[in-house]
């Protein structure tokens, strides 16, 4: 086995790419696995695992996006440069925005459903600015 085929393992994935079933890309193209399919569009399997699964991207967007270009594009067409970034300007806490895609949400739903770290960051904001506004009528 080549090092590119046991990058998967070394990642921490438990499925294995070598043993899924033939697979095809958005030009029609056959592989024997996403692996081949990976190496022939020159990205890493990690990279595509990521996009697809993670950043919401289309097959054709996962596989065509350059390696060194990484960004994503929210719901409203504003792009970042990293999913934690994107998850940052929407409230979302970055792990349970990753939990949400896993579970097959869209990236729409993951962003617009609050989570409840940043809904008790923004309770404990409100409190915190009220105490302030009455220190300041009780000094001023």
């Amino acid at each position: 086995m080549t090092d590119h085929r046991k990058a998967w393992y070394y990642a921490g994935y438990t499925e294995n790419p070598d043993t899924r079933k033939e697979c095809r890309d958005h030009e029609g193209n056959v592989f024997s696995s996403v692996l081949d399919m990976c190496e022939y569009w020159g990205i890493r399997y990690n990279s595509f695992y990521n996009r697809t699964h993670y950043q919401g991207m289309t097959l054709e967007q996962a596989l065509t996006t350059p390696a060194n270009r990484y960004q994503v594009t929210d719901p409203k067409g504003r792009v970042f440069e990293s999913v934690r970034q994107m998850c940052k300007a929407w409230k979302i806490d970055y792990g349970c925005y990753l939990g949400r895609m896993e579970h097959g949400w869209s990236m729409e739903k993951a962003l617009t459903t609050p989570s409840k770290k940043y809904t008790i960051e923004l309770a404990q904001d409100v409190i915190r600015a009220r105490k302030e506004k009455k220190e300041n009528k009780k000094n001023g």
